[in-house]
């Protein structure tokens, strides 16, 4: 099991009430501003990397319907269990990876995934996922860890100095695969069919008048499937890169 997946597992009981205040909640208002911009009444989306269904009880509340995912089954037994909005619209699944979804090409309207490819050792093949699973035209609204973040590094900081007196400080930085910054998400993006709309920082605690000298955590990017090119080609071509890589 992929060590993101078991630091997931573990939280699993506790990841709703993450986002009743504090960072988590700040992240939450921050992306339902943009699914408002969005997300149309009856349209089929997918919530990839869905923990306790937060986000799809949002996506639901917006008239979405579809399908949540995650590689976490203790996650999606949450979700099933406490997303009481999406409980009707949409339906919950367990998935041995984002990079094969088995859905079937250009099925979803939009995807949302939430910091989710940072914690994925190929997160390119997930993009290239998401391209052959969305509709040309469709949305995908992504968020990933900002390389330079300033809170992020200085618990790096924290950790290692930790380690020396046996504490496992910020456990999540010990699975985190990723970091972007804004153009080699941009770049890899549109190497996966897609034309990006948006690019927007956030950050729940640094305000943004600092951001120039302490940037923010995450950078959330709204993109829009091409019309051009076919999917399937482009997986295939993916995924030899990849084995040619190995």
């Amino acid at each position: 099991m992929p060590g993101g997946v078991r630091f997931h597992d573990k939280a699993a009981s506790g990841w709703r009430r993450g986002y009743r205040s504090g960072g988590f909640q700040k992240r939450r208002r921050f992306v339902w501003r943009q699914l408002q911009e969005l997300v149309t009444e009856g349209e089929r989306w997918l919530d990839a990397g869905c923990g306790s269904g937060v986000l799809t009880d949002d996506l639901a509340v917006l008239g979405a319907r579809g399908y949540a995912i995650d590689a976490s089954r203790r996650m999606i037994d949450e979700a099933v269990r406490t997303a009481i909005r999406a409980r009707e619209r949409f339906e919950f699944q367990h998935v041995a990876t984002l990079e094969m979804t088995g859905f079937a090409d250009q099925y979803f309207d939009g995807v949302l995934c939430s910091s989710v490819i940072e914690y994925l050792k190929r997160p390119d093949l997930a993009l290239v996922e998401f391209g052959r699973v969305i509709r040309p035209g469709g949305w995908l609204l992504l968020s990933v860890a900002n390389r330079y973040s300033a809170i992020r590094n200085g618990q790096r900081l924290v950790r290692a100095g930790g380690k020396a007196l046996g504490l496992d400080a910020y456990s999540y930085l010990s699975v985190l695969q990723t970091t972007c910054d804004r153009s080699q998400i941009a770049n890899a993006l549109q190497e996966s069919g897609f034309s990006v709309d948006n690019v927007r920082f956030f950050d729940p605690f640094l305000p943004r008048a600092i951001w120039t000298l302490a940037p923010p955590s995450l950078i959330f990017v709204t993109a829009r499937r091409l019309e051009s090119s076919s999917p399937l080609s482009r997986n295939r071509e993916a995924r030899q890169r990849h084995h040619r890589r190995r």
